[in-house]
């Protein structure tokens, strides 16, 4: 039997030569697309910013109060977590040039890296912009990330976390609480920063954000004032300056 893989942008499948028959058998097809080097780039980028932060998300992982958060109620494992995060490099590495793998790739480092503490990928997330873009928001987020962490931690060094709260809800009638821990804190900072910088892209805020060239983390935000909440100026008011 001799087997002949075939790729394409498109279809991945097997086809097995049967020398002794003389005919072919066509097996494990697919006729999902897979996904672009742009496309690859864009979905790993704030993953490989969250292996670079290695030290701090064994800490944070390693944490008691993750056991139920995170491991389903065990306890932490260091081998465990070891050989999970270096899954993790392994994958990236290798989808860099196999290609017809990358969505096995992405499925194994996602079952992986829900397991860890600062994990930047919700639950249910796509791309729904184009790739370069969610590059830059990836980027973005991982940068909210380390940052917000950081300043969590400064606030608990110093015993003064508990001043930073969740939002009350008026129509659950819920009082604003201080957050549990770092990751709730951050989720909570990062998912609206994220959200603000979408609405930047959508409404043109963002310089050259629609400039597949020259779009990146480093362009500037623009904050113009809206001339129809101007204050009015009343008709005696500019009388009365005119004859000063």
């Amino acid at each position: 039997m001799v087997r002949i893989i075939c790729r394409t942008p498109y279809i991945y499948f097997v086809i097995g030569i049967d020398t002794r028959r003389g005919f072919s058998i066509m097996a494990d097809k697919t006729d999902k697309k897979m996904m672009t080097d742009d496309e690859w780039n864009a979905w790993t980028a704030d993953v490989k910013t969250f292996v670079e932060n290695k030290a701090e998300v064994l800490r944070l992982t390693a944490l008691p109060e993750n056991d139920e958060q995170l491991r389903g109620g065990e306890a932490f494992d260091a081998d465990n977590f070891e050989d999970d995060f270096q899954d993790i490099v392994n994958f990236l590495a290798r989808g860099s040039t196999r290609i017809a793998m990358r969505g096995i790739y992405k499925t194994d480092i996602l079952s992986r890296g829900r397991k860890m503490a600062l994990w930047p990928k919700r639950q249910g997330g796509g791309v729904s912009m184009p790739a370069y873009q969610q590059t830059v928001l990836n980027q973005a987020d991982a940068i909210y990330s380390a940052a917000f962490t950081a300043y969590w931690n400064v606030l608990e060094e110093n015993g003064a976390s508990h001043l930073e709260m969740t939002r009350a809800s008026n129509v659950k009638q819920e009082d604003g609480q201080p957050y549990s821990n770092v990751q709730a804190f951050v989720k909570a900072r990062k998912t609206s920063k994220i959200a603000g910088l979408k609405a930047d892209i959508k409404g043109d805020l963002w310089v050259d954000a629609n400039n597949e060239k020259k779009f990146s983390i480093s362009n500037a935000l623009l904050r113009p004032a809206d001339p129809s909440k101007a204050p009015v100026v009343k008709a005696d008011d500019n009388e009365e300056e005119e004859s000063q």
